[in-house]
């Protein structure tokens, strides 16, 4: 039903108000989703970012903040807001209906959590992620 074609980031995501059945708005709107990580992941690599950046969409329906964004990338001091400005991470991810934006630094130095629902470029304050007991070095 439908293809591997990546909306452009800038474009109006096609509307999905003609589809019937919760099955088939449930599917269009993953499509959504899902061509605008793939699309945004390429994106990222062509500006320059490392080429290990990965997107992903991640969550179960009914779950706090589902659907999530996940950009798994190194993040440094300002990164994550720095990416959210020259990619307009925030308001592509809302027009497709993201409900949160996390930034997993892979240096598992600082993850960022941005809400969605509302607008707004606050990170949200959470709690800092931990390593796992196993991988600490005390």
């Amino acid at each position: 039903m439908f293809g591997a074609v990546a909306l452009p980031l800038n474009a109006q995501p096609p509307n999905c108000a003609g589809i019937t059945g919760d099955k088939g708005l449930a599917a269009c709107h993953a499509w959504l989703r899902r061509s605008y990580g793939s699309e945004l992941e390429r994106k990222l690599i062509e500006s320059g970012e490392d080429v290990s950046v990965f997107v992903e969409e991640a969550g179960d329906p009914g779950s706090g903040g589902y659907p999530r964004l996940i950009v798994w990338t190194w993040i440094g001091k300002d990164k994550a807001h720095q990416l959210n400005e020259q990619a307009q991470i925030l308001e592509a991810a809302r027009a497709v209906g993201f409900r949160t934006l996390v930034y997993v630094d892979k240096g598992e130095d600082k993850n960022w959590y941005f809400g969605l629902t509302k607008p707004g470029k606050a990170a949200l304050d959470v709690v800092p992620w931990q390593a796992p007991w196993w991988k600490r070095k005390d």
